[in-house]
């Protein structure tokens, strides 16, 4: 009913089901067309009939994330405000954050993610808890907050979580040009196959900002051979590029 857009007809509906799992399934499904049908005050109203916390929760993540993906950022930082479980407001104040940085609004996606971060230390899953931590620290760095990244990766107990927090961390420091700091964190991965992808990837984010004049110097920079052959490939992919252009 409510993918043809009877909403009322569907919600009556929902109210007939005896069972609560089966109703709140039932109107988590209304609030997901709803917000298909960009009616996210509607859908808000609709999720907080949802008795159930998780399935309420992950409902209101869809509005917000929706929100903020059509740029309503105000209204989706209010959705996620009436989302209390720990798991499903981690993953929306993230979510919401990198859309802020799509628009530009760095500080506040900074600010967006420690919160997110906070949330996610209260995940009862230690499975889930990691691997929201590791998104999380991943953003950071995106967003430029890379000694906060930093802390978030090391609270990681997983050594798999934690490398890849690391790894993400690393190649951020390449990309805003602290080659030294790369390297040094790209130290800290223990897993040797994320360290080896981590030191390949900073290897060809070197080689798309390193002028023609500078690759030599750049090039005996790097600390091992693999990573120098990867370098030279990619400086020499994008020469090419430039010479048929």
């Amino acid at each position: 009913q409510a993918s043809v857009g009877d909403v009322p007809g569907a919600k009556h509906t929902s109210r007939m089901i005896r069972d609560s799992r089966d109703r709140n399934a039932a109107l988590a499904s209304i609030a997901t067309e709803q917000v298909k049908n960009d009616d996210p005050r509607g859908a808000i109203h609709t999720a907080n009939l949802i008795s159930d916390a998780a399935p309420k929760a992950q409902a209101l993540s869809k509005v917000a994330t929706a929100q903020a993906s059509k740029g309503d950022l105000d209204g989706a930082e209010r959705t996620a405000d009436l989302i209390h479980e720990p798991d499903s407001r981690s993953h929306t104040l993230a979510s919401v954050a990198l859309q802020q940085l799509r628009y530009g609004d760095e500080s506040g996606a900074q600010d967006n993610l420690y919160e997110a971060s906070q949330a996610a230390s209260r995940i009862g899953s230690p499975g889930r808890r990691n691997s929201r931590l590791a998104q999380i620290a991943s953003a950071q760095a995106r967003a430029n907050d890379l000694q906060m990244a930093m802390a978030t990766a090391s609270t990681i107990p997983s050594p798999t979580h934690r490398s890849a927090a690391f790894s993400s961390i690393a190649v951020e420091h390449a990309r805003e040009g602290d080659l030294d700091g790369a390297f040094q964190i790209a130290g800290h991965i223990l897993d040797p196959k994320v360290q080896k992808g981590a030191l390949f990837e900073i290897a060809e984010v070197l080689a798309g900002s390193t002028p023609i004049g500078d690759a030599r110097a750049q090039l005996e920079s790097l600390p091992g051979s693999e990573q120098k052959v990867r370098f030279v490939l990619a400086m020499s992919k994008r020469y090419l590029g430039k010479r048929r252009s």
